[in-house]
This record gives structure tokens, C-alpha cells and sequence, in this order.
């Protein structure tokens, strides 16, 4: 399976990737649930002349003592209050991996994370992970090396308010404290009659709660919108996906996106961002070919559109 290709791990390194696209007046119409061919035309010309600049690399150079992460693909990562966080990945020789880091761009220093609770995800490599309020992360699924994932973890990565008054009275305190995963839904599939009077109540209540949410997978696209985790796609071991799925993170349920417009074809391991009010998907492996379309997906109502292609192509 490592030939699928690793999911792009800076894709939510860029918060405001596309906001030239999505709105290059500043002034767009909140009236509207979709946007036209001839508009998306003209943010692609518009994004087209305002980036006509060079872009250059350099290496960043580690402070002596900086605690380097290992060799790694398929890691996923964000950046949170001006630290660059990083879980998991494929290490080659060394199997899937489970580590924690941090990187401080202030400091320009790697740190390992100490995670402060017994709960953590365990190894894993081609998930998302996904800021939320500013201070949580989320992550799904993903790949251990021998069965595909759908379980989904919440890491507080700084002291933190809870999203909703009934979390207080889960956690008991006014604040959540940092670096401790939390484990709001186990992987699992729907259950038969057989299998669900073999649970006790607890393990039940779970797989339960998990009904109409995402089957396993990897490779998948998920942002986080108004409260709303959102994934599109992926690969589950035999099928490549293109269905859409919302988790509502004030009551802790699922449901299913009848997303509307000129869907993207079945794939895993696109690149991806997110602005303010839409994602844009590039490319990806459908089992056959890699992909080099462009979609775009209006967040208020789940309707994508195809981008027209201008200039030179990925």
C-alpha cells in the first residue's frame, strides 16, 4: 500500500491558500449558494496574474541540541499558535510510527510532545489532522500496516475552553488542559445482531455512535467548518471513495453529504486547503491514474465545481 502515495502533509499549512480564488474583489456575494462557471473563470485569471512571482526554498537550519524527527512519510501535521505539530507517519525499516513533535517557528526548534494521558492514537500513517477552534486537533483514521482506520482522536494542544457547556460537566473544569488525547469515537463498522448482543453496554454506546459516519480509510481530504468536521474520499483497502461525510462537533454525531455540482471523481491522497468558505482539491490516485483536476467546494452547501485550467499545469 505504500505505493499509493503519501497524503500531502503540509496541505493545512496553508490557512488562507485560494482566498485570491474564492474572493479576489473582496466582496463576494454571501447570497449565494453556488458559484458560476464564468465567476470561477475569472477568480482563476484573477489568482493567475497576482501570482506571477518567484517562489524559493532554503533549509532551515537546526539550533545545536534540536531534537530532529526521524525520517518519515505520509506524517500528518498542522500548525497551531506558531508551532508546527506533527504525529505519526511511515518510517520505512521501522514500521508505522506513533511519535509526537512540535516545531517552534519562533525558536526554529524541534521538541517532542509529552502527551499527558494514557489515551493516544496509536500508529498510523496517511491521516488528516486538522485545527479546529484555534486549539484542537482532529484526527481520523488512516493506515496501521495492516487494517485501515476509522477512529477519531482530539488532541488540546494548548489550555483551552470546551466547545460546549456539556463538556464542561464531562471534564469537570473550566479549561482543557493541553496534550492529552481524547478518543471520541473507536474504529469500528456497523454491527450485527450478533456481534452487538455479544458488547457490553460501553463498547455498544461506541460502535453505536459511530452509525452513519465514515467507513475505514486513509488518503482522505477533511477540514474543520463552523464546528462541522468534513471529509471527502479516500481508500479503504479495496475501493477508492468519493462520498462526503460531517461530524457535528457540538453533538457528537454523523451524517451523510448529499453534496450537490460537478463532483470529483473516486481518489485518494490529494493535495488540499482550506480558506474561509471553500476547499480545493488538486489531483490524486484513483487506482488507475494520478489526477492533475482541480475542484473547488462551496462549504455553506456542499456544492462543488470544477476550476478551469490556467496556465501551466502540476
Amino acid at each position: 500500500m505504500d505505493g499509493l502515495g503519501p497524503i500531502n502533509p503540509f496541505a493545512n499549512l496553508l490557512p488562507d491558500a485560494g482566498a485570491l480564488l474564492a474572493d479576489p474583489g473582496g466582496q463576494a456575494d454571501r447570497e449565494q449558494d453556488t458559484i458560476s462557471p464564468a465567476q470561477l473563470t475569472q477568480r482563476s485569471l484573477a489568482l493567475s496574474e497576482c501570482t506571477k512571482h518567484h517562489l524559493s526554498w532554503k533549509r532551515v537550519v537546526m539550533p545545536a541540541g534540536s531534537v530532529v524527527p526521524p525520517r518519515r512519510s505520509g506524517a500528518a501535521s498542522v500548525v497551531v499558535k506558531g508551532k508546527l505539530y506533527m504525529f505519526g507517519g511511515y518510517g520505512g525499516g521501522t514500521g508505522r510510527l506513533d511519535d509526537f513533535y512540535s516545531f517552534s517557528f519562533e525558536e526554529n526548534k524541534w521538541e517532542v510532545v509529552e502527551v499527558l494521558s494514557q489515551e493516544r492514537p496509536g500508529c498510523r500513517e496517511n491521516n488528516g489532522v486538522v485545527i479546529g477552534d484555534g486549539s484542537r486537533m482532529y484526527l481520523f483514521g488512516g493506515y496501521n500496516g495492516s487494517s485501515w482506520l476509522n477512529d477519531f482522536q482530539e488532541v488540546v494542544t494548548v489550555f483551552s475552553s470546551p466547545p460546549c457547556p456539556s463538556v464542561v460537566l464531562t471534564h469537570k473544569c473550566l479549561f482543557l488542559p493541553p496534550n492529552r488525547w481524547t478518543c471520541i469515537q473507536e474504529s469500528s463498522d456497523e454491527l450485527s445482531d450478533e456481534l452487538s448482543s455479544a458488547l457490553g453496554n460501553l463498547e455498544r454506546q461506541r460502535a453505536q455512535h459511530h452509525a452513519g459516519g465514515p467507513s475505514r480509510r486513509f488518503g482522505y481530504v477533511s477540514v474543520v467548518h463552523k464546528n462541522k468536521f468534513v471529509l471527502f474520499g479516500g481508500f479503504d483497502g479495496s475501493r477508492w471513495l468519493n462520498d462526503m461525510f460531517e461530524f457535528d462537533l457540538l453533538s457528537n454525531s454523523w451524517r451523510t453529504i448529499e453534496a450537490r455540482g460537478n463532483l470529483p471523481s473516486v481518489r485518494s491522497c490529494p493535495a488540499w486547503a482550506k480558506d474561509d468558505s471553500f476547499v480545493y482539491i488538486h489531483g490524486g490516485y484513483d487506482g488507475v491514474e494520478r489526477k492533475a483536476d482541480f475542484f473547488a467546494c462551496d462549504l455553506a452547501s456542499y456544492t462543488w465545481s470544477e476550476l478551469p485550467s490556467v496556465g501551466k499545469l502540476p
